[in-house]
């Protein structure tokens, strides 16, 4: 009792008291032994943070002193890393009755401003004074946020006991800038670009100009933080969005704790779940962001996950008897997404029952409660949520909010109707399968739900936490200080993402992370200790380590098997990685969705805008398939092609509404002129059935993450990935092993149908233990000698995995195994089956970047093939050979690297394929015989990249020549042109041609206008990710030119007439913008012409891998200037290899058509035009070559119009057969 008086009574009078460095003291009135408050210094570096304390007092107080303890981390020598802290005044042996408590507060501000090293509790800290100063005030101010705004949460539920004093501080007005900025209405969410910056101690002051309005009608203002907002990490030039109020006294806007929130580089979405899951420790949330995890997933986590969808089909369906629930848990655990979810989680069939119908009862007795408003024994505690559920408005919600840079999916939205009022809104619900313990990272979860609900419903201002394990269900409302909170918690977070100009400006690589937390057991035990200590090894970060850390120890575990070699590899492909990323998404920025408007979107290419669902979605699965087509009544009947928007099948896209952004997502199924079909993860009809849509480009960062999680893989510390990192990092050598026993024989049948080299390949490979090489040069039979190797393997019983970089490649070589007996798998219902499938199968397909399946998780292979390994990014490959014990590269290091976007990347060493960095004469076999090229087309390929070491297989290959039908009177004087009859020669001499078209740079626009087949330049904007923006915008590179398409078209029908088919004609391009223009054309070319197979027209990196009897290969490239190359023709047409690649396609007859003085100064164009034949040499502007641009013209007209007439008109005395069904007008 006499401690509770004088305790109650020092309360008071420090209240009383007004002291400045000690404020919002929180006691309960119930237990006055303990109190809370926080620490605010005066000296630096400190005077950066606020620390929370908490004080307890003894019973038998005053005639024992209290204890402190920092709850908030601080870097000082008198306080250990627990927060305990040596303050004399209230040690034993000097604590007196007598002192009161403001006194020792005021003794611990004094310890704080001005630490006493020389009475340390942290030896590591009583040294250089300088340092520690220096590493104290990092940490202050990388501690102080979230340390204060968290720890207010937990007493917001009792405000009735707690006094806290918030109060925002304003310090007196100071005198204004000579010239004031106008003001604006800053008391709505208003983005902003940050124009001036001044950071005092007491105020951060920002000069802001309005960014969501065009820049001639942009206003500017002035914008003071105060308090711990004053720690904002911004910048000058940043985009903020921002919501303030007005100060009178400062004639500005101002954010205060109370009042305004501030939210740096909205334009980076963060999902609540990522937010806060780095509450504990911010660094390991910032490398989950980056780097994931490439182990099965966890038990409870998939059956959690069960569990949600098995309570959101009972929501959705309704299904309120214990019958119909047990039902549906039955059919679900047969579906296929519930057993590969089992598969990837190392599930037992009997343990996942077990579980899942655990739950039914509990599932049943929810929706009798809430649902039915029936009583039950669960869901009956007092403080339980008195309500019911009317509505259930959609599952798995996806909302993003741009104005508070955060995005999520909510597990359930529905409407509830509270018992005590009557009232009814929406809320979110969000599931938890776990304990009920309500903690911050569920509450804040909840949170960021609610907060983003009320802004598509202003009346959500709560949520409901479910915890269903325990009949636990409770309404939670966020207080003031939480979303405050949340908002501090997300700038400090996204700091550490938005490092895009970094990367982008090319500087020098900065890969950004918090602060380690230096837990004892925490760090010993984290997920991410190697990859966390890793980035510590580098010399920029060795100064967060000092000698007395527990860190150190961790460091010295998990990181002893590295060299500084392997750190040196890790760091450098770390940046690689990113340079590529931020380039590669540099032109298509997923902010354009919600600042710009779907006009302004679909005008500069990114956008398929105002379409509508005329038909139902049908259900295929899980997934909607979902028809779009273009309305014409919403964009004033102008005509649109949905095929120059520059999407593709498969591309991952965004649908969004007028009133909401990214309503749903999927990938593209197929695209018509007037129509696109998705694949979407929802019924849009359901909600928004007469809504108008806008369909945006996603560019994910799936495929960075992958990347760097393959090279944080590559640090494990087990003998698998040791010996990995050996022979990747350092090169080692494979060693020599004896073949197995009996493997002579299954060699001997394996060899029949292969020639000299291809056996040498095999025999190789089988001698060295590890790795090999296969160097393939084109048309020598690789995939063949492939084929062999897989035999081999399968005869003896072993196991192989197939990867490339494209499903293409995958296929092409899986098909060919199906005539030496190979059968394909099926679906499978039951997780017996699929564990059987898995088990049984010997050889498996899969691209590289699908090769996080988890089949290849808990399986290793006795063998990798990687085709085409000299395209795929080297971080890429990891993944696949990772899951076996050998490895064979198989490619051509003289034809297509991996594809790079950045410059600086490929200068640091992205561009070089592990193929090339392992390559030598030990681990390399050569396959040089080829089958495909005669000998003309062999001399350039010779001539032009491989040094005279491709040879034709046999006479007959090396005189092979294109043959016409023989009912067509092919001769000089039958054809129409000289040039045409140069070029379709028959003999070996005219077997590879170079057509010079001259500079078609104004006829290229004239034709474009007349024939309007690209209304709006579409095409040419829509593939802008194929040039550098900078170069599309001053027209110093156009990707796209019709002249060269209409001599493509009258080469391919002079050919089709004369008998070639369509399917042995090849058009290639460099960009997809010419891709595009011809595929529409040809399109309606082979429409006309009866050709159902049609003819394929692709980019270069397309055509790999396949081979066609003729190639036209359009350059596309013209330059106004012959003396300067623009950016993007020498860093795609200078490419020797690619031009390799285009060329090696053909076997009898190879036509490049270009402008030879802007392909002259161009690296191949050099050495092409000296290792040809002159009779193949043709310049379409001499007199001599019978050649009228105005011809061509009328043909491209005929063929755009479907002019069928022109079928009447043969180029020659014969003509294909007419199909019946054409009519002629």
């Amino acid at each position: 009792m006499a401690a509770s008086r004088r305790l109650q009574k020092e309360l008071s009078d420090l209240r009383a008291s007004g002291l400045k460095a000690f404020r919002d003291i929180v006691v309960d009135e119930t237990n006055i032994l303990v109190w809370t408050g926080l620490i605010v210094p005066d000296n630096p570096p400190y005077n950066k943070g606020a620390f929370r304390i908490e004080i307890n007092f003894p019973a038998e107080y005053p005639f024992k002193p209290p204890k402190i303890s920092f709850k908030t981390r601080i870097y000082h020598p008198n306080i250990d890393e627990k927060g305990q802290v040596c303050l004399p005044i209230i040690s034993a042996e000097n604590w007196k009755p007598a002192t009161k408590t403001d006194q020792v507060i005021q003794a611990l501000i004094a310890l704080v401003n001005d630490p006493e090293p020389e009475h340390p509790l942290r030896a590591d800290l009583a040294g250089d004074k300088k340092r520690r100063l220096a590493l104290a005030e990092d940490d202050t101010m990388s501690m102080e946020l979230a340390s204060y705004a968290w720890d207010d949460w937990e007493f917001e539920e009792n405000k009735e006991n707690i006094s806290i004093n918030t109060g925002a501080r304003i310090p007196e007005q100071r005198q204004q800038p000579s010239a004031p900025l106008r003001t604006f209405d800053l008391t709505r969410w208003r983005r902003c670009e940050v124009k001036t910056m001044e950071r005092t101690e007491e105020e951060l002051r920002l000069g802001l100009m309005e960014d969501d309005v065009p820049a001639e009608r942009a206003q500017t203002g002035m914008l003071i933080l105060f308090d711990s907002w004053i720690y904002t990490d911004v910048h000058p030039f940043e985009i903020v969005s921002v919501k303030a109020i007005w100060s009178e006294e400062r004639q500005c806007h101002i954010i205060t704790m109370n009042d305004g929130l501030i939210v740096v580089n909205p334009n980076v979405l963060i999902s609540g779940t990522t937010l806060l899951g780095s509450l504990f420790c911010s660094r390991r949330g910032i490398l989950e962001t980056y780097f994931k995890k490439t182990t099965a997933e966890a038990e409870i986590m998939a059956v959690g996950t069960m569990v949600h969808e098995l309570l959101q089909v009972c929501l959705k369906n309704k299904l309120d008897t214990r019958e119909q629930i047990m039902e549906a848990c039955r059919n679900m655990l047969q579906n296929q997404r519930t057993i590969f979810t089992m598969y990837s989680a190392c599930l037992k069939k009997g343990y996942a029952e077990k579980e899942m119908y655990d739950f039914v009862p509990k599932i049943h007795q929810f929706m009798q409660r809430y649902i039915n408003n029936r009583p039950t024994s669960m869901f009956s505690a007092r403080d339980n949520f008195d309500g019911t559920i009317t509505e259930v408005q959609d599952i798995e919600e996806n909302i993003w909010m741009p104005q508070m840079g955060l995005k999520g999916k909510v597990d359930v939205s529905v409407r509830v109707r509270n018992r005590e009022n009557r009232q009814v809104k929406t809320m979110p619900l969000e599931l938890k399968t776990g304990r009920a313990n309500f903690s911050l990272e569920h509450r804040g979860q909840l949170t960021i739900y609610q907060m983003m609900m009320s802004e598509v419903n202003p009346s959500t201002d709560s949520g409901l936490l479910l915890y269903l394990r325990e009949g636990i269900m409770r309404e939670v409302k966020p207080s003031w200080n939480e979303i405050r909170d949340l908002v501090m918690m997300r700038n400090k977070y996204v700091g550490y993402l938005a490092c895009e100009k970094i990367y982008l400006d090319e500087g020098e690589a900065e890969f950004k992370l918090p602060r380690p937390i230096d837990h004892p057991s925490a760090c010993a035990k984290c997920h991410m200790n190697t990859i966390c200590c890793t980035f510590l090894l580098r010399s920029e970060q060795r100064d967060i380590l000092s000698p007395g850390m527990a860190l150190n120890t961790t460091l010295e575990r998990v990181t002893a098997h590295l060299s500084d070699q392997h750190v040196e590899y890790f760091i450098d492909w770390v940046h690689i990685i990113l340079y590529e990323y931020f380039h590669e998404n540099e032109t298509f920025t997923q902010e354009r969705i919600w600042i710009k408007t779907p006009e302004v979107r679909e005008n500069e290419g990114f956008t398929l805008a105002y379409l509508v669902i005329q038909t139902q979605p049908v259900l295929q699965g899980s997934r909607y398939v979902t028809e779009f087509k273009v309305d014409k009544t919403k964009t004033g009947g102008m005509r649109r092609d949905c095929l120059t928007a520059g999407f593709s099948a498969g591309d991952y896209l965004i649908v969004s509404t007028t009133r909401r952004i990214a309503v749903a997502t999927g990938t593209v199924l197929s695209i018509e002129s007037q129509s696109i079909t998705l694949s979407l993860e929802r019924d849009l009809q359901q909600h928004y059935s007469n809504e108008v849509f806008h369909i945006d480009r996603y560019e994910s960062n799936m495929k960075m993450t992958f990347d760097l999680t393959n090279l944080g893989a590559l640090l494990e510390n087990t003998e698998k990935i040791n010996s990995l990192r050996s022979l990747i990092v350092d090169r080692i050598t494979p060693s020599f092993d004896t073949p197995t026993e009996g493997g002579e024989r299954i060699l001997h049948e394996s060899f029949r149908s292969l020639n000299f080299d291809q056996m040498n390949a095999v025999l190789k490979f089988e001698h060295l233990k590890e790795y090999m090489l296969l160097e393939g040069l084109p048309g020598t039979g690789k995939t063949q000698t492939i084929v062999a190797i897989v035999r081999y393997y399968h005869c003896k019983g072993k196991s192989v995995l197939i990867t490339s970089h494209t499903n293409a490649a995958v296929d092409n070589f899986l098909v060919r195994l199906i005539p030496y007996g190979a059968s394909l798998t099926q679906n499978c219902t039951t997780l017996d089956e699929l564990n059987e499938i898995y088990e049984q199968c010997s050889v498996v397909g899969v691209t590289c970047m699908g090769s996080n399946h988890p089949l290849l998780v808990q399986k290793e292979f006795d063998l990798c093939i990687v085709d085409e390994a000299t395209q795929v990014f080297q971080p890429t490959v990891l993944r696949p050979l990772l899951a076996a014990k050998k490895f064979l590269l198989v490619g051509d290091p003289n034809q297509l690297p991996p594809l790079m976007k950045s410059d600086h990347a490929v200068d640091l060493g992205g561009g070089e394929s592990l193929f090339k960095r392992l390559q030598g004469p030990l681990n390399t076999a050569t396959l040089s015989i080829q089958y495909r090229m005669n000998a003309t087309i062999t001399d350039v390929a010779n001539n032009l990249a491989y040094e005279g070491r491709l040879k034709c297989a046999t006479s007959t290959v090396a005189r092979s020549v294109i043959q016409y039908a023989q009912d067509v009177n092919f001769s000089e004087e039958n054809c129409p042109n000289k040039w045409l009859y140069g070029i379709l020669r028959t003999d070996l001499s005219g077997a590879f041609v170079l057509l010079d078209t001259g500079n078609t740079a104004k006829l290229h626009a004239e034709y474009s206008k007349q024939i309007s087949i690209d209304p709006g330049n579409k095409i040419e904007k829509n593939f802008m990710i194929d040039v550098f923006p900078e170069e599309h915008q001053s027209g110093a590179h156009v990707s796209s030119n019709i002249c060269e398409a209409a001599i493509c078209l009258y080469i391919v029908r002079a050919m089709t007439e004369l008998g070639i088919q369509g399917r042995d004609i090849g058009i290639i391009a460099p960009f997809r913008a010419q891709v595009t223009l011809l595929q529409q054309l040809m399109g309606k070319f082979c429409e006309m012409f009866g050709m159902p197979e049609g003819v394929e027209v692709n980019t270069v990196d397309q055509y790999q891998g396949r081979e066609k009897s003729v190639i036209i290969y359009s350059c596309v490239t013209n330059c106004n200037n012959t003396n300067h190359v623009c950016a993007v023709d020498e860093r795609i047409m200078g490419s020797n290899e690619r031009f390799a690649v285009a060329l090696t396609r053909a076997k009898h007859k190879c036509i490049v058509i270009g402008n030879v003085a802007s392909l002259a100064p161009i690296a191949p164009f050099k050495s092409l035009k000296q290792g040809m034949l002159p009779e193949g040499f043709f310049r379409l502007t001499d007199p001599d070559c019978d050649f009228d641009w105005a011809m061509v013209q009328q043909h491209l007209l005929e063929i755009h119009r479907k002019d069928f007439q022109l079928l009447l008109n043969p180029l020659f005395d014969a003509i294909p057969d007419i199909p019946p069904d054409f009519q002629f007008e």
